[in-house]
């Protein structure tokens, strides 16, 4: 059985029922119940199980990756979670990762991107840094945004389309998610359909013809979007190594970080 995307119970029969609690609105596991006895697993920063231990706080389990995912040490069979989205078929050894399915002896995907070369060259490719990045979904990678957060104005397309001042990876208005949210990066970058969401990489810019102006003009139309407006976060300059600095605003949404930000770049061009 599933809660959307999340496995929550499996079963060879009813005699050997297991439960799996997720941290809320994420695919990290947190938790294992099987008949009366519970156990309590522990994920590393970007959602990977390495530990679990019984309700007496023994350790019972415990797993070592490689940085494809490939084991080092201890096995799949007692939590079957890879990368975060990811479930283990232990038989196969392939990860089952929603749309596609993920091989850790390769580290690449065993089918290609479904949108082809819109996605890049690396048709099977998973995530460029997999010591920072994830694929929930087996579709598009995505950062963990903790030290850098979301950066309001995509950093890298506003650098080549030279509009200052968020023109800059460092010292930029980003947007760091309040805990507890489903999926809210996700959605700031327009999954699942939205008809607002917006290009990110030049290629796609290119291919729109999209000048600066009517990029950014598509960027608030998106963080005006009324469906996203439940997400709340806070909204810091990004310090040099990456990590959140001043804070602009707290706890507001898309729309009103979005107006922050204008703010904020208005005020650099006066002072500059």
């Amino acid at each position: 059985m599933g809660d959307e995307n999340n496995l929550q119970q499996a079963a060879e029969s009813t005699e050997n029922l297991i439960t799996w609690l997720y941290e809320q609105g994420s695919f990290v596991p947190f938790g294992k119940i099987v008949g009366e006895e519970k156990f309590s697993i522990v994920s590393d920063y970007l959602g990977t199980p390495s530990h679990a231990y019984d309700d007496k706080g023994g350790l019972v389990w415990e797993r070592e990756l490689d940085v494809y995912g490939s084991l080092r040490k201890g096995d799949n069979s007692f939590v079957p979670f890879l990368y975060q989205g990811q479930y283990v078929d232990v038989e196969t050894g392939l990860a089952y990762n929603r749309f596609r399915y993920y091989d850790p002896q390769i580290g690449n995907f065993i089918s290609q991107d479904p949108i082809g070369l819109q996605g890049g060259t690396r048709l099977y490719g998973y995530v460029s840094d997999p010591n920072g990045w994830i694929d929930i979904l087996g579709l598009m990678a995505r950062s963990i945004p903790t030290r850098k957060g979301h950066h309001i104005v995509p950093h890298a397309a506003a650098t080549n389309l030279n509009i200052s001042p968020f023109n800059s990876e460092f010292g930029v208005p980003s947007y760091y998610f309040k805990p507890d949210q489903v999926d809210p990066h996700g959605r700031m970058h327009g999954d699942g359909g939205m008809r607002t969401r917006y290009p990110l990489t030049m290629k796609q810019i290119n291919k729109q013809n999209l000048t600066p102006e009517k990029w950014l003009g598509m960027l608030e139309t998106h963080y005006n979007n009324p469906s996203i407006q439940d997400i709340r976060g806070d909204l810091r300059i990004v310090d040099r190594p990456g990590k959140p600095g001043i804070l602009l605003a707290e706890n507001v949404s898309p729309a009103q970080a979005w107006n922050k930000a204008k703010e904020w770049a208005d005020a650099q061009r006066h002072v500059h």
